[in-house]
């Protein structure tokens, strides 16, 4: 992997979050702002909201924004106001008395199945089976799926050697 499409992947990945620069947040006619990328964790809570219109849940209306990771709007001033750990997706719920930002994927389909009464069981053996799962997807999926095409992107154009060494990773051809 040449330089450049390494330090594209160390600046945005960085350890670290915080604002960069100046940036104001769009909002739109809903109450529901959803903040995202098309990625497996971005994706996965717009198929939610989804659902829950398919299901009639009108209150589940929502204006989606693009946040640029490879451009930093991630370290925006107004989305680390919503975000301040400056990852991707973010829910911002204008519908109670103060804005509300419901950070990380997982935590994002949790309060929208509880806040809708939708697709959770009531059941404690029912619900607790469902959880499993969420969290399940949170902690696992995301290196099984998308996790695995962002890696392998990561890793085009290097040797075999060069992305299993140190880290016990091998790519083959696919």
């Amino acid at each position: 992997m040449d330089g450049t499409k390494r330090q594209k992947f160390a600046s945005m990945n960085r350890p670290t979050a915080g604002v960069t620069h100046e940036q104001t947040l769009p909002v739109g006619q809903h109450s529901l702002q959803l903040y995202f990328l098309g990625t497996p964790n971005g994706v996965k809570v717009t198929i939610l909201l989804e659902e829950l219109l398919a299901a009639g849940h009108t209150q589940a209306e929502y204006d989606a924004w693009l946040i640029r990771i490879g451009e930093g709007d991630q370290f925006g001033s107004g989305y680390t106001d919503i975000n301040p750990n400056s990852k991707i997706p973010t829910l911002v719920d204008h519908s109670g008395d103060q804005p509300l930002a419901v950070l990380e994927s997982g935590s994002i389909l949790l309060y929208l199945a509880e806040k809708f009464g939708a697709f959770i069981p009531k059941d404690i053996a029912r619900r607790t089976a469902c959880l499993n799962w969420l969290f399940w997807q949170v902690g696992s999926a995301l290196y099984i799926s998308g996790g695995l095409c962002t890696l392998r992107e990561q890793l085009s154009g290097i040797s075999e050697h060069e992305a299993s060494e140190g880290n016990g990773v091998r790519c083959g051809e696919g």
